[in-house]
């Protein structure tokens, strides 16, 4: 069995921290709470059978907890199962049999940032000459000396970076140049390459169970236009990397959050794909063995992580992937054009490797259609109608502004039906939906919030 890792980084040695999840994908798993423990999808967990234990036996154990078969994971040994209820009792019950390396709640995880809206600002991140950002002005040569590097090289379209994120709009006119396709594989509804997923010719999404990893939150797009905009093309931003193929893998929703099983496979898929870095800013604060397993079982590729947004030491609180001390992953911190530690970063003499730009930052992202958008401010009820069990009323967020709520300034009370819906008529007739959560607005565990403007 695998060394427990140290005390520090499990899951059972601190409480968790995490407020909540948002569930908004069409046709996704339960992602309804237990009070009081770490999200996680409901009646699911991953458990890792050792190599010698055969199919058969493993349909014996899954049977002795009551667990149905889900679908296995690209990690040997490793499979999804559904379990209805009682995931505690039969993630205990499971690593009590000798069959079992481990078994782990489906954990959930989500961003640990969200793009700035565009503005026309310069890049500083790549050559700060001291310009002003967002109402401060920079210090000159905070920056990654960008123009120094390009003197070298401008980039290699041999270089395959994975984008684990909410997609990539692969079609973005700066991206497009760019974009990853899959050599070994065509549409033609056949898998071509026997990788287990069909005509996957531009990556995956696992967040709506199909071969089409558009972007449906911006996030993914945003990052992948920092890595590798085209460059010197008269047009748009520019990447670090002029040239540079960028791998769309879609583990997030267009609300931000994930499980622990589509990260899993998406995190897999890039590895065996031939990808040489794997970007994922995602995290959370639960330990997980599946997911240490495939970044330290894929040495031959570097996994970049963001070191999270919470303000924290993640030496005391430490978060994942960021915290997992595997050598081929290197978690980074942010800074802001003063060169100074973003005042929502978090920190660790042992977890964070280095610090780059995080603030302020101008990139891609996609062309959303707007059909419906609101502050939610004066008289939101002449606008919108509710219903159900509980009174609707409106909170404020200091990062989201004001949203209507069906449990204003109360915790969120599990199993209550509530609704709320525009008075007005929408035509959706002519807008472009790649996915059906790329509205303007997400309702999200009873609370309805604007998106803010991409």
């Amino acid at each position: 069995m695998p060394p427990t890792p140290p005390a520090v980084r499990s899951p059972r040695s601190r409480s968790p921290r995490w407020q909540g999840t948002l569930d908004k994908e069409a046709q996704r798993p339960d992602l309804s709470q237990v009070p009081g423990a770490a999200p996680r999808v409901r009646g699911e967990l991953l458990v890792r059978f050792a190599d010698r234990v055969s199919a058969a036996n493993r349909g014996a154990v899954r049977s002795g907890v009551g667990a149905t078969l889900g679908r296995k994971l690209p990690v040997r040994g490793l499979e999804l199962l559904k379990v209805g209820t009682g995931v505690t009792g039969a993630v205990e019950a499971l690593e009590r049999r000798p069959e079992v390396l481990y078994a782990e709640p489906n954990y959930v995880y989500s961003l640990t940032s969200t793009p700035d809206d565009p503005k026309l600002q310069e890049l500083w991140a790549l050559h700060n000459t001291g310009q002003v950002v967002d109402g401060r002005a920079g210090t000159a040569d905070a920056d990654i000396d960008a123009p120094e590097a390009w003197n070298n090289a401008t980039g290699d379209a041999s270089v395959t970076v994975a984008v684990v994120d909410t997609g990539i709009a692969y079609d973005h006119p700066d991206l497009a140049r760019n974009a990853w396709t899959n050599p070994d594989e065509t549409t033609n509804g056949t898998d071509d390459d026997e990788n287990g997923y069909v005509d996957d010719v531009r990556g995956w999404d696992w967040a709506a169970g199909d071969n089409d990893p558009q972007d449906a939150n911006g996030h993914g797009t945003h990052v992948a236009g920092t890595i590798g905009a085209a460059g010197n093309d008269g047009a748009g931003v520019t990447g670090v990397a002029w040239d540079v193929s960028l791998m769309p893998l879609r583990v997030l929703a267009a609300d931000g959050s994930g499980t622990l099983a589509d990260i899993v496979a998406g995190l897999s898929y890039a590895a065996a794909e031939g990808a040489d870095v794997v970007n994922a800013s995602l995290g959370g604060p639960e330990y997980s063995e599946a997911m240490e397993d495939v970044i330290a079982g894929s040495p031959q590729t570097l996994f970049v992580v963001a070191a999270g947004n919470d303000t924290e030491d993640t030496g005391a609180h430490p978060t994942y992937p960021c915290s997992f001390p595997a050598t081929n992953l290197v978690c980074v911190a942010a800074t802001d054009n003063q060169d100074r530690l973003a005042d929502f970063s978090n920190y660790g003499a042992e977890s964070v490797d280095l610090a780059a730009p995080g603030v302020g930052i101008v990139s891609t992202v996609p062309p959303w259609t707007t059909v419906l958008s609101d502050g939610f401010e004066g008289a939101w009820s002449e606008r919108w109608s509710t219903g159900g069990t509980r009174a609707w009323g409106i909170e404020s967020s200091a990062t989201r502004g004001q949203f209507v709520t069906d449990s204003p300034n109360v915790a969120y009370a599990p199993n209550a039906n509530s609704w709320v819906r525009p008075r007005a008529t929408l035509d959706l007739s002519r807008v472009p939906l790649r996915h059906s959560s790329s509205s303007q607005c997400y309702l999200i565990r009873g609370r309805l919030w604007p998106r803010r403007a991409a």
